[in-house]
């Protein structure tokens, strides 16, 4: 079949009693007749080209709806799927979240790569676990304090300068705001069920303020401003640390976090002490069970 321009597109047939809908890469510019298809559960339509979101009436019964990789700039028609669980409109061109407030069963929250700038429109959504709202033009970490039951939340690639705003979420065990523009590791107290934290690519120069942090496991604080390893040492679960292109000039440093039993991979190349010959066999010294050493396996 071709299009207007005279391109070819495959037709596309759909099963009309179908659970699962996919329609993935197939240059489809709309959303195509789905009013019989009161069955589907699971919506997919990756990498099109669709412009608005329609046609969806009476698929009332969907759990799962992907439209990641569209040209979306408008949430819409979608309101009524109260049974949704999933939600992806990540890599669109949104700038603003609305009409989610009905959609109350959504755990999973996608909106990766689009132009959001303010986040807002999903204080309703309490049985959220996942939210992605990386790579948008965000400035300020707000209106999250009802989501309570948040574990996982992805900031990365915006514009936020500052930590904040998460106090409610203390379920939270998963906190991604790399490449930002923080200057300083604060405003995390409460969040006791840390288990990763990604701060990369920020401008932060001291490590401080985790002393409540105690099941953190994995701590990315690489390509920041970071010259001395403070405030680790009671991360007891502890096991893996990115700390390499920062300005740690000593390896005496080490001697901060050698006492933690389950630390396995250290990150430290391009620091000052990365251009010393001996490098690698000198963080084995002050680490003796380090089992990797940057992206290399400790040979036994």
């Amino acid at each position: 079949m071709a299009t207007d321009n005279g391109e070819e597109v495959e037709e596309i047939v759909i099963d009309q009693d179908s659970a699962v809908i996919e329609i993935i890469h197939k240059k489809l510019a709309d959303v195509p007749d789905l009013t019989k298809c009161v069955n589907a559960e699971r919506l997919v339509f990756r990498r099109n080209q669709i412009s608005e979101i329609k046609n969806l009436e009476n698929c009332v019964n969907v759990e799962e709806l992907d439209f990641n990789d569209n040209q979306i700039h408008t949430i819409e028609n979608i309101g009524h799927l109260t049974k949704l669980i999933e939600l992806d409109l990540s890599y669109n061109i949104i700038s603003h979240i609305a009409t989610l407030e009905n959609l109350v069963n959504l755990t999973h929250l996608y909106f990766a790569q689009n132009s959001i700038s303010e986040i807002k429109g999903i204080s309703t959504l309490v049985n959220l676990k996942y939210l992605e709202l990386g790579a948008n033009k965000i400035r300020e970490i707000e209106n999250l304090e009802k989501l309570v039951n948040l574990e996982k939340l992805f900031l990365g690639k915006n514009k936020i300068t500052k930590i904040q705003g998460l106090e409610t979420l203390t379920h939270l065990r998963c906190l991604d705001i790399q490449a930002n523009r923080i200057a300083k590791l604060e405003n995390l107290e409460s969040n006791t069920e840390l288990d990763e934290l990604y701060l990369s690519h920020n401008g932060i120069s001291q490590i401080e303020n985790l002393d409540s942090n105690l099941d953190l496991s994995t701590v990315d604080l690489s390509h920041n401003k970071i010259e001395y390893l403070d405030n680790l040492s009671h991360l007891a679960s502890l096991s893996e640390l990115w700390m390499n292109d920062n300005s740690i000039k000593s390896f005496e440093e080490l001697t901060k976090i050698e006492k933690l039993k389950e630390i396995e991979t250290v990150y430290l190349e391009r620091n000052p002490i990365y251009e010393d010959t001996m490098y690698r066999k000198k963080i084995q010294l002050y680490l003796p069970n380090i089992k990797q050493i940057d992206a290399t396996y400790v040979r036994l």
